[in-house]
């Protein structure tokens, strides 16, 4: 797993993108080290699309799940 694209937002506070080692990669927000977006995108491996909100690392309040 790797980070690119980072930018610290200040404390311990990032947005960015996270590619995971199964190729699943994380677009958004990070506060205080956990994942914390209301619109972010997550692309899985499998080329699925999840955009919407993320809360304490989980799937969280309105978002759209777009299968291939």
């Amino acid at each position: 797993a790797m980070f690119m694209k980072v930018a610290l937002l200040g404390g311990k506070d990032k947005f960015g993108e996270y590619k995971y080692a199964n190729g699943d990669v994380y677009t958004g927000k990070w506060v205080n080290d956990l994942k914390n977006d209301s619109k972010c995108t997550y692309k899985f491996a499998t080329k699925s699309l999840y955009e919407g909100g993320i809360k304490d690392g989980k799937f969280h309040g309105e978002g759209k799940l777009t299968k291939t």
